[in-house]
């Protein structure tokens, strides 16, 4: 027997009606509905199950890949080709890389050598008037160099040419122009061009025993070579 309690308020007096269900209709239906609802979700549950069986057995299947010798010949080939291009590709880019810093040297040279030599056409220029003046010293005769109570006029004219040679001297030598004469060392081509010969007793063969003309050097580089005797073999 089923009952059925409805609550009801009238006048503020709670009533409870007690119905009587009596017809089993709806018990049965009750039943029937819950059984089918168990048996429907069994099944969905077999279902899932069976879902997830399957899906773990695909994963522990190991991947089957059948490659023929042909692919594996040209993926070998294709492999072996790249390699050689990325090899022919770095020795480019060595050697670009080497000519680049070989032209970053040879610009950095020519920048240092004109500062170095920019006034090298005005030495050569400027050493004629240094020869004129070391001849002109080397007219006056050394007994009147001094000698100022007979000579005083020609003193004074050798002090001043004297004088104006010091200076000019130091001024070229500021700028890396110096002078050289080589007397008593070994003949190098490269610094004394040779004039002549000569026999001379107690000398080295080979040795320069005198200056024709000075030689001038310019940081270096020689501007002109000095012309000299050199002593002769016995």
């Amino acid at each position: 027997m089923f009952f059925l309690l409805r609550p009801c308020r009238m006048k503020h007096v709670l009533c409870v009606r007690v119905v009587e269900a009596r017809k089993f209709g709806f018990k049965r239906a009750f039943w029937s509905h819950l059984m089918l609802n168990s048996e429907e979700s069994k099944l969905e549950g077999q279902k899932l199950e069976e879902g997830m069986n399957e899906a773990s057995d695909l994963r522990n299947q190991k991947p089957i890949v059948d490659i023929s010798p042909s692919i594996a010949e040209k993926s070998r080939d294709f492999t072996v080709d790249a390699e050689k291009e990325i090899a022919r590709l770095k020795d480019k880019y060595l050697r670009s890389v080497a000519d680049f810093r070989n032209l970053q040297m040879r610009m950095q040279k020519e920048v240092e050598d004109a500062k170095l030599f920019a006034i090298q056409q005005f030495a050569k220029d400027l050493i004629n008037s240094v020869d004129n003046l070391e001849r002109a010293l080397a007219l006056i005769p050394e007994d009147s160099r001094t000698d100022v109570e007979k000579n005083k006029q020609l003193v004074d004219l050798y002090t001043g040419l004297k004088m104006t040679e010091t200076v000019l001297n130091k001024t070229l030598e500021k700028h890396g122009l110096v002078k050289y004469d080589g007397l008593g060392e070994k003949f190098n081509p490269n610094l004394h061009e040779a004039v002549y010969q000569a026999l001379v007793p107690g000398k080295e063969a080979g040795t320069v025993f005198h200056n024709e003309q000075t030689g001038f050097i310019l940081n270096g580089r020689v501007i002109r070579p000095a012309k000299v005797g050199v002593v002769k073999e016995h």
